[in-house]
C-alpha cells in the first residue's frame, strides 16, 4: 500500500470517528432526559363534592394553567416530574398544595 492511501484511509477515518463519536453522545444525553408526563385528576372539595370549574396553576420545573371540567377533571400535558406548588381557585376561593408529581395521577383536595 502506497504512502498516499494509508494518508488517505487516515484522513477518511478521522471524521467517521468523530461522527460515531457525536452519536453516541447524542444517544446519551436523550437517555439522560426524564421523560415528561401526562397528568390526570380531579379537584373535588369538602364532602367529596367535585370542584368544577377551577382553574388549577401548577409551578416548578415548568408553568402550567388548566381549568377542570364540570366534573372537576383535569389534564395537563408535557410535565417535567419533580415538585411543584399548585394552586386551586374557583370563586372566590383558593388554596395552595405542594405535590410531587412522578405519576400521572394527581387528584387534589380543597378545604372548601
Amino acid at each position: 500500500m502506497s504512502e498516499r492511501s494509508s494518508r488517505l484511509k487516515g484522513l477518511l477515518l478521522i471524521p467517521m470517528v468523530a461522527l460515531l463519536s457525536f452519536g453516541t453522545l447524542c444517544a446519551e444525553w436523550t437517555h439522560a432526559q426524564p421523560s415528561r408526563i401526562v397528568v390526570n385528576g380531579v379537584v373535588t372539595g369538602t364532602g367529596g363534592v367535585s370542584k368544577g370549574l377551577a382553574r388549577i396553576e401548577l409551578n416548578g420545573q415548568g408553568q402550567f394553567v388548566v381549568m377542570s371540567d364540570s366534573a372537576g377533571r383535569f389534564v395537563i400535558r408535557d410535565v417535567m416530574p419533580g415538585r411543584y406548588q399548585v394552586t386551586v381557585r374557583q370563586g372566590g376561593n383558593f388554596q395552595t398544595l405542594l405535590v410531587d408529581v412522578g405519576a400521572s395521577r394527581l387528584d387534589l383536595k380543597v378545604n372548601w
